[in-house]
């Protein structure tokens, strides 16, 4: 059988488009499954304070301490009487 007549295999090129979209489909589970460790175990804690007729109370001093470190961290309330304490350590707080 002459080189030209050998019948041909598919190339790397159609091989690669063969399987690109199982390839994509793994790199993106690949990816999505990878947990991001600055965002493990951590929690908000989000909350309005008011009066006892129920108006906000703006300029207010928050603070929330773990129990098991006792580490406490403080934050101020908003115009609208609202707080967000971010990154917290997944735990009990008071």
């Amino acid at each position: 059988m002459p080189p030209d007549a050998r019948p041909r295999r598919p190339g790397h090129a159609a091989r690669c488009r063969a399987c690109g979209p199982w390839a994509l489909a793994l790199a993106a589970f690949v990816i999505a499954a990878t947990p991001v460790s600055a965002q493990q175990g951590r929690g908000t804690i989000l909350g309005t304070v008011t009066d006892r007729t129920g108006v906000a109370l703006p300029g207010v001093t928050v603070d929330v301490t773990n129990v098991a470190t006792d580490v406490t961290t403080s934050v101020t309330t908003n115009a609208q009487g609202a707080y967000s304490v971010p990154s917290l350590l997944v735990g009990e707080y008071t």
